[in-house]
Parts: C-alpha cells; sequence; structure tokens
C-alpha cells in the first residue's frame, strides 16, 4: 500500500500542522533511514507496465470463426481429393483475413504504456533537513516535496505551503482552466477530487506559484494509479459489427453444411457418382459460403476510415467505423468538443448598459440598455463608460498578446486574462498600444486569498496628471470594496445588492464574472490590500468559454438520428445547463428552474447518492452530468451498457481512460487530449470537434449498410444455387452445373462484384432512422424477404433453363445454359444491391464506376469461359446461340422488376 493511513477528515479538514503530525513528519522531511524503511513498506513510486497479449495468442483469435472452421475443413478435403487450385483459393482468403486480423490486433498500443509518460524523472525532496534531487520512484508517503512552476507532480500530495500556486489538472477533471490551491482546511471531507483545493494529483503540471507539499499517496495509490488499476481491469467489448458477424457466420455455417450434407445424401441414394456428389457437394460449400465477406468487410471499413480521415476522424481500429453507425448514446466533454476551449467575453454590464456576444466573440459595439431596449439617450456616455472598462481590462492584466496585421498570433498568460485582452483589442484596437507601453507604477497580483488584483497606473490621457488604482476580481470582493458606480449621469453612491444580484444572474447563466472599479490613487505610504477601499465600480465582466459554431446543427442532427446525446463534465453545474442549452443538448424553456432542481442536470455529489437502480431509472432523463469524477462517468457509461446501449465516450485525460476503454466506441481528443486518452481510444478526432463525431455517425451507417448489402449479395446468390442444386436431385435431374461450373459461377460473380459494393455512395437516409440495436444482426426482416424472393427466383429460373435448354437429353448444353443463366442472374442482381430499399433507377448508375467495371470484366470472363475452346474444355462449356441468350437475358432480367416489387412492398411495411 503506498498510501499514508490518514483520516480524511485530517487530511482535508487539518490545518498544516496536524497533517504534518499525523503523518508522522515535518517541515524538514524524513531522515534518510526512515525515508528507506517506507520504501521498503510502500514499494517504489511507479505504475506497472501492462502486459502485451502473447503473438501466439493474437494469432489463433484469427481463425476463431464457424466460417472459417469449414472453410479449412473444405482445404483438408480438396487436398485428400488432390484439387489443389481449390485448395490453394481457399487457404488464400483464410490467410489473407489472418493477417488483416492479426496486424490491427498487434498495433493496438496499451494505454497503460502511455500512462509511464506523465512522471517526471526526477523530484526535489527534502531529506535530513536539506533539498535534495531523487529518483522521482523513491518518493514515498511522508516525503515534503518541494514544487515550483513548471514542474510536473509525480505523487498524490497535501499542500503545506504555498504561494499564489495554480495547477493543470485537465488530465483529471477535463477543464482546461488552471486551479487555485492553497494550503488552508477543507471545511467538506466529502469533496470530490476537481473541489479539493489543498490537494496535488500525480501527473498533473504546475503553471505558477511554489508549494512544499506532503506526500500522501504514490504508484498504483494515487489518483493516476487507480485509473491505471481500471484500464488494466477493463476488458474491450466486442462490437456491433463482430456480434453480428459471428452470428451471420454461425448460422450461414450451420446451414451451408447442413444443405451441402443434404445433397451429399440425396445424390449417394440416388446413385449419383460418388466422387462427383462429394466434389458438388464441397464445391457447393465453398460457392455458398462467403468466404470473401472477412476480406469485403475489411474493405469496407478500410474505405470508412479514409473517408472519416478526410473528415478529422482518425479511427485506430478498425471495427469502431461501423460501432460509430450503432451509436445510440453519445456521452460527450464539454471543453472542447461542445465548446470551444477557449476563455471569450459573454457579456459585459456597466451602469444601466451591456454588451453581449454575437459570434465567438464580441464582434461590434452594440450597446443596449439592461431592460434589453436600444438606448435611446447618452450613447456616448455609454462609449465612455465601455472605454473605461476595456481600458481597465487591458492594464490590470498580467498577460500578454502579440498583434501582427490587425490579428492575436501570439498569447501568453491566464486564459481569463487573455479573453480580456482579446475582447479590449477587438473592440479598441488603439489599446494595443497601451498595453506594449504600460507603466505599472505598483501592484498586488491576484491570489486566491484575496480574490482580486490591483494596480496603480499613470492616468490616461495627454493632459492627465496623477496616478489612478484599476482592480479586477470576485464581485463578491470587489463589489464591498466600492463606494460609487458609474451611471448615465457620472458616479452615484453604489447599489451594492444590485450589482452582487447581477453578477449572481450571469453566474447562474454559466459564465464566470469580474468586477473592474477604479479610483484616483493619492496615497504616498505604497499598495496595500488591507488600505483599498472608495472604489468606483466600473461593471462586470462574464466569460464563458463559448459552444464551437457547428455544435448546436451536430446536435440536432444526432437527435434526428435516433441518438441520445448526454453531456459528462467537471465543469459547474451552472456552466454546463448553460452549454447544453445552447448547443439543445437541453431545450430552451421561457421560465428555467434553479439549476439545483432541474431534473436534467445532475452533479457528481448527487450522483454517489443514488444506488444503480436509481441511476438506471434516471439514465434516459438526465441530459447534463456535472463536477463528475472518472469513477463516475465510468459508471455512467457502464449503466448504459446494461440498458443494451451502443455507448460512445469522448475523452481527452487520463481520468477519461476507463471509461474509453469500457464504451463500444472511445473518442479521443487528437489536439488537446492526453496520450494514455488516445491509446485508449478506438477513434481520435484530429480537431476535437463533436461535429465530427456525428460526421463519422453518418459515415458507420454509410459503412455498416454497404456490409449489409455485400453479405446480402453474397448469401442470396449462393442460397439460391443450392436451392437449384437441392430441388434437382429432389426431381430426380441431374446436377444442373458441374462441381467446377459451381466454383466459376462463385469466382465470375463474387470476385469483383461484392469487393465494388463496398465502394457505394452513401445513402442520406440513414441518419434520419434510428440506430441498429446492439443485438440486432445484420439482415432486418426486410432482408430476410428480399433473400427469401431472390434464392426461389434464382432456382426456378436457372431449372426452367436447364430443362428448356435440353435437360438430361442435352446435358453439356443444359448446363452451360444454367450456369450462364445463374452468371447473368447475379449480375443483374448485384445493381440491385445497391440501395436495399431505393429503386435501382433513382440511384445513379455512373456513381460507383467500380462496380460498373467488375460487371462488364465479369460479363467478358463469362465470354471467354463460352467460346474459348481451352476455356471450353476446362469448364465442359458450348458456345450459345442467340436465342438463347435472348431467353437468358429475358429470364435473369426478371429479377429487377421483382426485386422493385419486393422493395415497394418493404417500403410501406417500414412507413407502418
Amino acid at each position: 500500500m503506498g498510501i499514508l493511513s490518514l483520516d480524511k477528515a485530517v487530511l482535508l479538514g487539518g490545518n498544516p500542522e496536524e497533517v504534518l503530525s499525523a503523518a508522522g513528519t515535518t517541515l524538514l522531511g524524513l531522515d534518510s533511514k526512515e525515508a528507506l524503511d517506507r520504501l521498503n513498506k510502500y514499494g517504489p513510486n511507479f505504475i506497472p507496465r501492462d502486459d502485451r497479449v502473447p503473438v501466439l495468442e493474437i494469432l489463433i483469435d484469427q481463425v476463431k470463426s464457424p466460417l472459417i472452421y469449414v472453410l479449412l475443413a473444405a482445404a483438408a478435403i480438396t487436398i485428400a481429393m488432390r484439387h489443389y487450385t481449390d485448395t490453394w483459393v481457399i487457404l488464400a482468403v483464410v490467410v489473407l483475413n489472418g493477417i488483416i486480423g492479426f496486424v490491427q490486433e498487434y498495433r493496438a498500443s496499451s494505454a497503460m504504456l502511455a500512462l509511464q509518460s506523465l512522471r517526471s524523472a526526477t523530484s526535489r525532496v527534502k531529506r535530513d533537513g536539506i533539498v535534495r534531487v531523487i529518483d522521482s520512484s523513491e518518493l514515498v508517503p511522508g516525503d515534503i516535496v518541494v514544487i515550483q512552476s513548471g514542474d510536473r507532480i509525480d505523487a498524490d500530495c497535501r499542500v503545506i505551503t504555498c504561494a499564489d500556486l495554480r495547477v493543470d489538472e485537465s488530465l483529471l477533471t477535463g477543464e482546461s482552466v488552471p486551479v487555485e490551491k492553497s494550503c488552508g482546511r477543507l471545511v467538506d471531507a466529502k469533496a470530490i477530487v476537481s473541489e479539493q483545493a489543498n490537494i496535488l494529483f500525480a501527473g498533473t503540471l504546475v503553471i505558477e506559484g511554489r508549494a512544499e507539499a506532503l506526500v500522501i499517496a504514490t504508484g498504483i495509490d494515487t489518483e493516476l494509479g487507480k485509473i491505471a488499476q481500471q484500464i488494466k481491469a477493463e476488458s474491450r467489448v466486442e462490437t456491433p459489427l463482430q456480434h453480428s458477424i459471428k452470428k451471420l457466420s454461425h448460422y450461414v455455417a450451420v446451414a451451408t453444411l447442413g444443405l451441402s450434407g443434404l445433397v451429399a445424401a440425396i445424390g449417394i441414394v440416388r446413385g449419383l457418382p460418388v466422387l462427383e456428389i462429394l466434389l458438388g457437394a464441397i464445391a457447393l460449400a465453398v460457392s455458398a459460403i462467403p468466404e470473401g465477406l472477412p476480406v469485403v468487410v475489411t474493405i469496407t471499413l478500410a474505405v470508412g476510415v479514409r473517408n472519416m480521415a478526410r473528415a478529422n476522424a482518425l479511427i485506430r481500429k478498425l471495427p469502431a467505423v461501423e460501432t460509430l453507425g450503432s451509436t445510440e448514446v453519445i456521452c460527450t466533454d464539454k471543453t472542447g468538443t461542445l465548446t470551444l476551449n477557449h476563455m471569450t467575453v459573454n457579456t459585459v454590464v456597466f451602469g444601466p448598459w451591456k454588451v453581449e456576444r454575437k459570434a465567438a466573440t464580441i464582434s461590434d459595439v452594440t450597446i443596449q440598455m439592461l431592460s434589453g431596449e436600444n438606448p435611446t439617450a447618452k450613447t456616448e456616455s455609454a462609449r465612455r463608460a465601455l472605454d473605461n472598462i476595456l481600458r481597465a481590462s487591458v492594464l490590470c492584466n498580467s498577460s500578454s498578446v502579440v498583434v501582427q496585421n490587425g490579428q492575436i498570433v501570439e498569447r501568453s498568460g491566464n486564459p481569463t486574462e487573455i479573453a480580456l485582452l482579446e475582447m479590449a483589442l477587438n473592440l479598441a484596437p488603439e489599446l494595443y498600444s497601451v498595453m506594449i507601453n504600460k507603466q505599472v507604477v505598483a501592484e498586488i497580483p491576484f491570489s486566491s486569498e484575496r480574490k482580486f488584483m490591483a494596480v496603480v497606473v499613470p492616468k490616461d490621457g495627454s493632459d492627465a496628471t496623477g496616478l489612478e488604482l484599476l482592480a479586477k476580481g470576485s464581485p463578491e470582493v470587489l463589489v464591498n470594496m466600492c463606494d460609487t458606480e458609474l451611471t448615465e449621469d457620472g458616479s452615484t453612491t453604489i447599489d451594492k445588492d444590485r450589482w452582487l444580484s447581477l453578477a449572481n444572474q450571469l453566474a447562474e447563466g454559466g459564465q464566470r464574472v469580474l468586477a473592474l472599479a477604479q479610483s484616483d490613487w493619492l496615497s504616498p505610504d505604497g499598495l496595500n490590500p488591507e488600505g483599498i477601499r472608495g472604489l468606483t465600480l466600473l461593471g462586470l465582466v462574464g466569460l464563458i468559454d463559448p459552444p464551437r459554431p457547428d455544435a448546436a446543427e451536430a446536435v440536432e442532427g444526432a437527435k434526428n438520428a435516433g441518438v441520445n446525446v448526454v453531456m459528462v463534465t467537471g465543469d459547474h453545474a451552472a456552466t454546463a445547463r448553460a452549454i447544453a442549452i445552447e448547443t439543445r443538448i437541453i431545450e430552451a424553456e421561457d421560465k428555467l428552474p434553479p439549476v439545483e432542481q432541474d431534473p436534467r442536470v445532475l452533479t457528481g455529489r448527487e450522483l454517489q447518492s443514488l444506488s444503480d437502480e436509481v441511476l438506471m431509472d434516471r439514465l434516459e432523463d438526465v441530459k447534463v452530468y456535472a463536477r463528475v469524477v472518472p469513477t463516475d462517468k465510468h459508471r455512467i457509461v457502464r449503466l448504459f451498457k446494461e440498458r443494451g446501449k451502443v455507448v460512445a465516450v469522448t475523452g481527452d485525460g487520463v481520468n477519461d481512460a476507463p471509461a474509453l476503454k469500457s464504451a463500444h466506441i472511445g473518442i479521443a481528443m487528437g489536439k488537446s487530449g492526453t496520450e494514455v486518452a488516445r491509446q485508449a481510444s478506438d477513434m481520435v478526432l484530429l480537431d476535437d470537434s463533436f461535429a465530427t463525431i456525428i460526421k463519422a455517425i453518418r459515415q458507420g451507417r454509410f459503412v455498416f449498410e454497404n456490409i449489409k448489402k455485400v453479405s446480402f449479395f453474397l448469401i442470396s446468390s449462393g442460397v439460391g444455387e443450392i436451392l437449384a442444386v437441392l430441388s434437382a436431385l429432389l426431381a430426380g435431374w441431374p446436377l444442373p452445373y458441374t462441381p467446377v461450373q459451381i466454383l466459376w459461377i462463385n469466382l465470375a460473380t463474387n470476385g469483383l462484384q461484392d469487393v465494388a459494393l463496398a465502394f457505394e455512395p452513401g445513402e442520406e437516409h440513414l441518419m434520419r432512422r434510428k440506430p441498429r440495436g446492439l443485438k440486432e444482426g445484420i439482415f432486418d426482416r426486410l432482408v430476410v424477404q428480399h433473400i427469401l424472393t431472390i434464392m426461389v427466383l434464382f432456382a426456378a429460373g436457372t431449372l426452367t433453363m436447364f430443362k428448356w435448354s435440353g435437360g438430361e437429353a442435352k446435358l453439356a448444353e443444359a448446363r452451360t445454359v444454367a450456369m450462364t443463366t445463374m452468371v447473368m442472374f447475379q449480375m443483374w442482381h448485384v445493381f440491385n444491391c445497391r440501395s436495399l430499399e431505393r429503386s435501382i433507377f433513382n440511384v445513379p448508375l455512373l456513381a460507383n464506376r467500380f462496380l460498373l467495371f467488375s460487371v462488364v470484366a465479369a460479363f467478358c470472363a463469362q465470354l471467354a469461359v463460352l467460346y474459348w475452346s481451352p476455356m471450353q474444355k476446362v469448364f465442359g462449356t458450348k458456345a450459345l446461340t442467340l436465342e438463347q441468350w435472348a431467353v437468358i437475358l429475358l429470364v435473369t432480367g426478371s429479377v429487377v422488376p421483382i426485386m422493385e416489387l419486393s422493395k415497394l412492398v418493404g417500403r410501406r411495411s417500414r412507413k407502418r
């Protein structure tokens, strides 16, 4: 156990002296002997690496499929019968499928390995009363570590002393704004990770400040280590496509072997030559089993991968392409996915006026009265009041930007302060020279204890003399430091209750609120934080990380596609709800209930008080989960899965890795995400945008539909061939085609056409349909109806042509006609398969040129088999007459109107 046995009330709620005493150490740190004893007791400070799956195990997994078993059995039989060409064809398919699967599995790196990069090589620690630099793996609970700006924290620590300490905890909380840390007591001993202001967590980064902190947990006992353990324990879930293919493979293998065995049994009972019957049965099995399906599925998925990459979605595991199309629930982050991950001024309130954001930033000066009306008088006063706020935003600011050609090209500092600079320079570009030439006479830097910043600067204007004080900070603090406020008629006594109420309204709308104030500065005694009083309030600024411009439209598209979008964030409930309303995750209402009473919003603390059964009942109603911790997110995903939903989850931090791995589809951020999150994911968003997820879902649905089309084409054709042979045997006829002709039918019609179907353009109506359920097979009732129609037509048409052309009396010629009939049936039929619902006449012929080429190539190959003497000898064919061709084309062409009728019935059935 690499953790100190400290009561949480003492750890969080005790003062530094109490915590040190309980930990058995002092501010001078441990002595070397005690440190060594604790290292032996608690173990080294590192996260164990995960073991790779053995190569042999990956190889064996590639042949665990009923289809592969049947193909291997068929290959063994062909070897025994010395039909080696058939053997090589069958084995080539098995090997190709195995290679593709092996490469995909082997390349999937372990997320555990990426966690190693989140620890530093060394740490500064007090040992024997002096500061030493040691290997980070030697840190032990009870050590006193010395921390400064730029350091990465290597163990969980309780802050003992600090100065202006701010830490980037985005990899744990997902929120990009640095967190202020303190060494004070924490009142709430049940505070979640994002609320533990006196705790530093392993893997986080110190943005500014310095501190000394007590190590309280190391290795796998840190929050980072607990996440690693969750990743290790979480098994990869089977995707809907893998489930469907496995199920289809089982049914096809059983049905094919059963029917082929029945054909062999009937033939032997009838006294037909045993060798011919066995070869015919094997040929039928090989022909009917869609052995090309695994390869075509891979090609189809690869096409999807290519198309998704063009849309900024990088797929790490092929099955994830189709899984996206089956997604029923998206658990999405807020920051950076639905929002721009860039703090922006949203509202400025000053006197009786306000300015609001028009787009991603405040882009013009449309000043309104707070009542919502346009100002009718004293516009000059309003502009002067706004100018005062803009100037204060630039001068009372410790961050900086670089402007070139009127555009900000470089930013440095605090995101909130940068947002103030962007607003000011956007509305008043001339303030750039004020910013770069500012002279600060005295300054009080911002601190979490004071909650405000103040600067003394020369007064504005060429005629101005003297100094002025500018301040910005928390409204609760700054408003109480003010005696006056600006109005239309100049300054007047401040109405503090009104301003605090306005600040509260902005905060309830999800905005971070700052107040700005000003006064003349005449004090000769320097700048004392305790002595600042009598300020004039300039106004309030509300900041927000605004939604991406395309987020609302993307959420609406998800809803139209039957996908439930749920926000899961570490941010405050009010902020989260405000963004959820703007992005249409939550429907806007004229009068919103208080956020704590909104049934659509659930906080992490409330969530932890609910049992799984109660939470399960609320899953469909809750749209926003706020202030959640990693275990909460993982739990939400787990419960959605237990409800039978196909779940996609987004994430960028280390804390998201367990949920990413647990979900059916894990989606990591490519720009802002950690390597751990990317390694645990199935897909990486190169632009971090939620809209890209919806594009990927769209492509995923197209991919699955194409897989369904290929499967329908292969199985309906193969079953049609078996039914024709079985019917002929039951009728007492000879085989309608020889074993080698059966193999030719399979080669001529399934060689390129099935692959060409993988390149079919998507059908947009699929995004107006609810997702396919987790347990649904590849074929629905409509497709089964199509299969039954086609197999009966193929068998009846082939046997009719066999009999018409002479039957047993002219066996070679009749078999040639029957073989050609089956080939032409499938050539017509592949065009039907371009859409399982739309009419063939509504699908542009040239939209898939590859398919057109494949049919022409197959037809030319069929002509060679019929008219080229070397091929005639191999396949036992005869040249056909024009009359025979006319009848064959007439009969086989009937598959188009018959399939059109079946589609019409299906469309009406779906509408009902």
